[in-house]
């Protein structure tokens, strides 16, 4: 009986804490939930929930300008997002970086060295409270925007107990149930 009871509660733990996954930017990840700071540069939301642009700034010569779209995290996991990012910047993709924050921390993805059309699939591992988001830097905002594309936003969340959680600990109780009376 003890073993039973043991194995209902570990059971009734795994249901609980099963993990989903959100899928592009929906739930409490949906863009509204976001903050965006644009500076001079451009987020563009119209692709959301499937996607977000984000363009460098361009019209500032010689000043550094920070384009970030943050959100704070909801819960322990890995953050999953493919980008697609693309300089018409004459001087190449080194004068308008792109890569994701974290707490502040910039993490840049692109390469310096080019070419001006690169892409990346990233796994970025969170915890609750974290401030996580994306941007792209214009080192000079001159000659040129860099402009990223981020889609196949994904994150895990835990799942709630759900009808088959539900169903699961229900048949347990039944087979307490059945135990006593034999």
């Amino acid at each position: 009986m003890k073993y039973l009871y043991i194995g209902l509660i570990f059971l009734a733990g795994l249901t609980t804490n099963a993990w989903a996954t959100v899928i592009d930017f929906t739930g409490f990840y949906d863009v509204s939930n976001w903050t965006q700071t644009p500076s001079c540069g451009n987020i563009d939301i119209t692709g959301a929930p499937t996607s977000i642009t984000m363009t460098s700034c361009n019209n500032d010569p010689g000043n550094l300008n920070n384009t970030d779209f943050t959100i704070d995290v909801e819960k322990d996991g890995p953050i999953f997002f493919q980008w697609d990012y693309l300089t018409v910047d004459v001087d190449g993709p080194a004068f308008d970086p792109f890569g994701f924050l974290l707490n502040g921390f910039f993490t840049q993805l692109t390469d310096n060295s080019g070419p001006n059309g690169q892409s990346g699939l990233t796994t970025v591992n969170v915890i609750f409270g974290d401030n996580f988001g994306f941007r792209i830097f214009a080192t000079d905002s001159q000659l040129g925007t860099g402009v990223t594309i981020i889609g196949n936003f994904k994150v895990p969340e835990p799942a709630s107990l759900g009808i088959l959680g539900l169903g699961l600990v229900g048949m347990g109780m039944g087979l307490i149930r059945r135990r006593k009376s034999i």
